[in-house]
């Protein structure tokens, strides 16, 4: 983000301050006429209500604009305003601090955190030194083949990635460059020059080929066991195939080893890490985050046919796609060892720049999801080179909705309104488990409801209610929901539905939301900060993660009952959590899907709690926040904030 009070001359600020007067006062204006509207409709109609509202913040300030961030209170103040009307938004206005001031969720912030860390993780002359080393007394040091396609880049940065790898500290590499016709004759000089180096080939195209062929032209040169890939002008830091096969020693039988990157602008200061999860199948189809450094078996690149013509501008992303269905073992070193230059037309710079890439990208997608024996449409993603994969709902499977309650009868009836009027899928039922309500107006509302009512008198126990009304169920797929949850996203049980459906997922979590706008949950991290915490990934993609929660998770009731259902003796918190760790011992994967989306009062109906007694069973059966690791959350970032990077 840009800080505003430093992005322009103070006549655009004076603009920028009128322009949030005025709409403050058009947000006021709005607020009456709302509220005069509530007074007319049924307490069900409050969501309409405040997505209106929240609508007019949205057409306002567009997302990331500096209006947005001016008018951020406003945008996020919707259900308050609602409820409290006006003066209580201009208040929040007045009273609260930017959060990028409050955060230092700044771009200049970042890069000093980033810089920082370099300083504090990249190994020195010494260490460097040490790592020549000890790479010599290694037992075991493969062949590893960097190849490099070349067409007409700028020699300095040529020379720049040539040198990058003769700086290696593992010494057992050689280089294998392929030129497509590059015009430039420093270009080709540069080139006859690298190829006096003992280790380094050159081979020069008759025709122009294009990146694929003129790849898989130095690929058929190579010599390694493995293949690295390096673009003509990026650079790999010194110890980058020192930490691969260092990886090697660890993990044999890996086919695929990928690390974090970096970015590197005209003026030579490393920004913008990118630090990855561990092998994510379901991240890397709507996503090729793997991206950069990927090394690959040279006996498996063979084996799936080396990088495809046809494909260009994905390439990378089809073949790691077509790699990783026959690898043994996809192995992530969480370190930056690649640095990606940032020029115009590359798509470290902006995606907008190879706008063909994005066709060949959904082709190569929805060719594995094909070579996978499934059935999915895949549409273009919310940013260039995502994808949303969405799977064919096999028949039409009946979804058990199951919504635990006590009192608190407006929440109780938003949610089942929101159910019946929004979704767009019809085979559902609904049963209403009552765990002691006492309010009379709550008592005639489920004695009036036309949905099951399931009585469960005595102390709360989430888990034994949970599994008490899925007893005996026969319903494909089992829905848990929270009654503060309102549906906001018409095709929510479909969104669920297309993952709980497939043989290897055995749960499903959502996009939730705060009333006030602000993301509650994109899956659970465990480990870390916390023991297990939800966290906000800004990732508009389906992915897998460790846990979600029970607020809004679907399962296969089958699966349900082969493990046991929840852990009764977890009553209040982890329990969820629990559960999707069971799942994922077993094989099953746990999925987050952007495509359903809900608002959810979090403890509104009991208010937030985590009994002690629940976190020490839980640590005693999974581990603590010291020894748990998430193999979705890099070690590098602190969680929840995935801005603030491990300085520690």
């Amino acid at each position: 983000m840009t800080d505003v009070t430093g992005s322009d001359d103070a006549e655009g600020l004076r603009t920028q301050l009128d322009e949030t007067r005025r709409l403050l006062v058009a947000a006021e204006a709005e607020a009456r006429q709302l509220r005069a509207e509530l007074e007319r409709y049924e307490t069900s109609n409050l969501v309409r209500v405040v997505k209106r509202l929240q609508a007019l913040a949205h057409r306002a300030a567009p997302y990331e604009s500096r209006r947005q961030r001016a008018l951020h209170v406003v945008s996020r103040s919707a259900a308050t305003l609602v409820e409290f009307g006006p003066r209580a938004v201009l208040s929040q206005v007045r009273a609260k601090p930017r959060p990028d001031a409050q955060h230092g969720d700044t771009t200049a912030g970042r890069q000093r955190q980033y810089q920082e860390w370099l300083r504090r993780t990249q190994p020195d002359a010494a260490q460097l030194e040490a790592q020549r080393e000890e790479s010599r007394t290694w037992h075991y040091r493969p062949l590893i083949s960097v190849v490099m396609p070349v067409h007409d880049p700028d020699v300095e940065w040529l020379q720049a990635a040539i040198a990058s790898v003769c700086a290696q500290t593992y010494d057992n590499w050689e280089l294998r460059m392929a030129d497509d016709c590059s015009k430039q004759p420093a270009v080709r000089l540069a080139l006859e020059n690298a190829a006096t180096h003992a280790r380094i080939t050159v081979s020069f195209g008759a025709h122009p080929a294009g990146i694929a062929k003129t790849t898989n032209a130095a690929i058929e040169r190579a010599a390694g066991e493995f293949i690295a890939f390096l673009d003509h002008d990026d650079i790999l830091q010194p110890h980058a195939l020192h930490a691969v096969v260092q990886q090697l020693q660890r993990d044999d039988p890996a086919d695929i080893v990928y690390s974090d990157h970096d970015k590197l602008p005209p003026d030579g200061a490393r920004c913008d890490p990118f630090f990855k999860p561990d092998y994510s199948p379901e991240l890397l189809l709507s996503w090729n985050y793997m991206t950069h450094l990927v090394v690959m078996r040279k006996q498996l690149l063979d084996d799936v046919g080396g990088l495809r013509e046809g494909f260009e501008g994905s390439q990378d992303h089809d073949l790691l796609l077509r790699g990783v269905e026959r690898a043994r073992q996809v192995s992530h070193i969480p370190d930056v060892l690649y640095s990606w230059r940032m020029v115009e037309g590359s798509a470290a710079l902006s995606s907008d720049y190879k706008p063909l890439a994005r066709e060949a990208g959904r082709r190569a997608v929805t060719e594995a999801v094909r070579r996978r024996g499934e059935t999915a449409e895949v549409r273009f993603g919310e940013y260039p080179g995502l994808y949303n994969v969405r799977y064919e709902i096999q028949g039409e499977p009946t979804v058990h909705i199951v919504i635990p309650t006590r009192d608190r009868v407006r929440l109780l009836r938003q949610c089942v309104d929101s159910i019946e009027r929004l979704s767009s899928y019809r085979n559902y039922h609904i049963t209403i488990v009552d765990n002691g309500s006492s309010d009379r107006r709550t008592l005639a509302y489920l004695s009036s409801t036309r949905h099951r009512v399931f009585r469960h008198p005595g102390p709360f126990n989430f888990s034994a209610i949970v599994n008490k009304a899925a007893d005996g169920d026969s319903s494909g797929h089992l829905l848990l929901l929270n009654n503060d949850c309102v549906v906001l996203s018409p095709q929510w049980i479909e969104a669920l539905l297309e993952q709980s459906q497939r043989r290897d997922v055995g749960a499903v979590g959502a996009r939730l939301l705060f009333p006030d706008g602000r993301v509650q949950h994109e899956g659970i991290i465990v480990g870390g900060l916390h023991t297990a915490a939800n966290v906000e990934m800004r990732w508009p993609v389906a992915r897998e993660v460790s846990a979600v929660t029970g607020a809004c998770l679907m399962t296969r009731t089958s699966i349900f009952r082969d493990v046991g259902g929840f852990d009764e003796e977890l009553r209040e918190a982890f329990n969820d959590v629990d559960y999707c760790l069971r799942l994922r011992a077993k094989g099953y994967r746990v999925i987050f899907t952007p495509y359903a989306t809900l608002r959810h009062h979090e403890g509104g109906t009991r208010g937030r709690r985590t009994p002690s007694e629940d976190e020490e069973l839980f640590v005693a059966r999974w581990g603590s926040k010291q020894t748990l690791r998430d193999p979705y959350v890099n070690r590098n970032v602190l969680w929840p904030n995935p801005l603030v990077l491990r300085l520690d």
